[in-house]
């Protein structure tokens, strides 16, 4: 699994996955986060949640 930018599929810079930590750890803080996050992440077609939208950003799993 990896997580890249959502456009070209290159590594995300330092800023954005320090976004998308610090998301990840606000949503799975608050219980309220939590919901609004399963919701967005079932309803999306590419099933990206909060954080992943937040920065433009997806989890892909590569080849080994």
């Amino acid at each position: 699994m990896e997580v890249v930018r959502d456009a070209d599929g290159g590594r995300l810079s330092y800023g954005a996955a320090l976004v998308r930590h610090l998301s990840n750890l606000a949503v799975n803080t608050v219980p309220v986060f939590m919901v609004a996050h399963m919701t967005v992440a079932n309803l999306s077609p590419k099933r990206q949640g909060l954080p992943d939208r937040l920065v433009g950003s997806k989890v892909v799993m590569r080849g080994r």
